[in-house]
């Protein structure tokens, strides 16, 4: 059902947001300035990706399966 893809949608962005982590941690280690900044672009926008995701399965469930039209309609004027 939707509100199972976008679980799977959330924790994948999770999982996203963990690599971008990781060469952040490396970048720092290696006192790559200039990468970490660039880095820090992406961890912003991942925010935002995790954010968008957790969003959208809050509002399935509030709406419940039988309005997943609702959702579906909202989604699409984005």
């Amino acid at each position: 059902n939707p509100t199972e893809v976008f679980e799977h949608v959330y924790k994948h962005e999770q999982y996203v947001s963990e690599l971008i982590d990781k060469m952040v941690d490396i970048a720092a280690e290696d006192k790559d300035h200039a990468s970490t900044d660039f880095l820090f672009g992406f961890v912003r926008e991942q925010v935002e990706e995790e954010r968008t995701a957790k969003d959208i399965v809050d509002q399935l469930k509030a709406y419940g399966e039988h309005h997943y039209g609702i959702m579906d309609h909202k989604l699409g004027k984005r």
